[in-house]
């Protein structure tokens, strides 16, 4: 449940100095926070002709039982990629649900580039988690 607790543990042996000891336990007990999981470690486009565009979803799960705010959702490195116009960049995920976003890419030369998906949000344990990026600008032929 949540809330604080408190309580002890008790451990009787057969030790002559002290044969009982009593330690103190205490917690926080958390109502139903989020868990954010991206199912995709990275990203690949591979080659996409230059001046088109490749595009891919990615899924923003929440495992945990309450709510996640998600934060900040940014594409970095090569500005070859960019968040889907409309993509909102904060949102709320609800337990057990999952929201899907669009990253494109669109070389504007040819040659490989690097970029990264990084999603912030206030899952405790991860608060921020990052997709790397990939593609080549290919030649049109």
């Amino acid at each position: 449940a949540a809330g604080a607790v408190s309580g002890s543990l008790a451990i009787a042996s057969d030790d002559p100095v002290t044969p009982n000891l009593s330690v103190s336990l205490s917690g926080n007990g958390l109502a139903g926070v989020g868990d954010i999981n991206i199912p995709v470690a990275s990203y690949d486009y591979g080659d996409v002709v230059v001046g088109t565009s490749g595009s891919a979803y990615f899924a923003i799960q929440n495992l945990g039982t309450g709510d996640l705010q998600v934060t900040g959702l940014t594409v970095t490195g090569s500005g070859d990629f960019t968040l889907a116009a409309g993509t909102p960049t904060s949102f709320v995920v609800a337990a057990g649900r999952q929201v899907i976003i669009w990253v494109n890419y669109t070389p504007s030369a040819t040659g490989p580039v690097a970029g990264t998906l990084s999603v912030t949000s206030d899952d405790i344990d991860e608060p921020s988690v990052s997709v790397p990026l990939a593609g080549n600008g290919a030649p049109a032929v």
